[in-house]
């Protein structure tokens, strides 16, 4: 069984938590075999405070999302309410952006649940989670071609 919460402001945040549990159904063919917790949680923005801004691209680095596993069976996921501009205005993402980004992260939640990502030293393709870190853009990891493949057929459960 998965357990899918939410944690924070949501916008339509019924709909927002029926969306993830049919998200989540969509991606599992079988239950796994022990239980796991999902908390998508609302930030008002992931904003990494620490890094310089970007004058090439012309932002901040921040996420949209993100995702990992904090113990055996609870994975978080942390979705940006806002992305901050330049002038750190925050701008809101729409619900449809939002979407998108939940659905991207819970297919995270999946390759972690069966073990397709997780310790550095784990295989996938051949190769070890590390060496196509290194090796590759971050749009090229195994994993988040996966997610971004799936992605726009998922928000359409919405």
């Amino acid at each position: 069984m998965i357990l899918t919460t939410l944690d924070g402001r949501f916008p339509s945040r019924t709909r927002f938590a029926r969306y993830c549990d049919d998200v989540v159904d969509f991606l599992f063919d079988t239950t796994p075999k022990k239980e796991w917790t999902i908390v998508v949680k609302m930030r008002r923005h992931l904003l990494h405070e620490n890094e310089p801004f970007d004058e090439v691209n012309d932002l901040f680095y921040q996420d949209g999302g993100l995702c990992w596993i904090e113990d055996d069976n609870y994975i978080l996921i942390e979705l940006a309410r806002n992305f901050v501009d330049r002038n750190r205005e925050l701008i809101h993402y729409s619900i449809p952006e939002l979407t998108t980004t939940a659905a991207h992260e819970l297919v995270h939640a999946k390759q972690w649940i069966e073990g397709y990502i997780g310790e550095s030293d784990i295989i996938v393709e051949g190769h070890t989670q590390n060496w196509w870190m290194e090796n590759h853009p971050h749009n090229e990891l195994p994993w988040e071609r996966e997610a971004y493949e799936l992605q726009s057929h998922l928000s359409e459960l919405w």
